[in-house]
């Protein structure tokens, strides 16, 4: 059986030319659930060959976990994406507020600086609220050169 008459079909994956790998996985609202996220992020990350990019990646979803467990409410969604050489970890929870960047100079009692280093090590990054929920996201160019390539310098 043949499609439609009028109707098109949408292009598959192959046609548009891109690559994507997704993984996601809901953790608790602990802090100790910070630790299984770091994990997951590895074993996906070295997985994908991005060796070079573990430790920062984890680093990244490491910040984001910590506030969504800390700010947020209920369970913690993560999400890691490979589009093309482009790593993205997004972070959603039911807190509903929206997150701040502290900017250089800025004197903290007791924290407040993850943001900072999100935006430091990831190429973009931001935050989206619908129904509720709140999803922080931060992008990542990966280095696809393995253990043998020079270290990338943080964006």
């Amino acid at each position: 059986m043949g499609s439609l008459e009028g109707v098109d079909d949408p292009p598959s994956a192959w046609e548009s030319g891109a690559t994507e790998r997704s993984v996601s996985r809901v953790f608790s609202s602990e802090v100790a659930e910070v630790v299984q996220a770091r994990r997951m992020v590895e074993a996906n990350i070295r997985a994908w060959g991005y060796l070079h990019e573990v430790e920062t990646i984890k680093l990244l979803v490491s910040e984001l976990v910590t506030n969504a467990v800390i700010h947020g409410r209920g369970p913690v969604h993560v999400t890691l994406t490979d589009t093309d050489g482009t790593v993205r970890v997004a972070v959603d929870d039911h807190g509903g507020g929206r997150p701040n960047l502290v900017q250089a100079g800025t004197e903290l009692h007791g924290g407040g600086w993850g943001l900072r280093l999100v935006d430091t090590l990831g190429d973009e990054w931001g935050s989206v609220q619908v129904g509720g929920r709140t999803s922080v996201w931060v992008e990542r160019r990966v280095d696809t050169r393995g253990e043998d390539g020079p270290d990338r310098e943080p964006s």
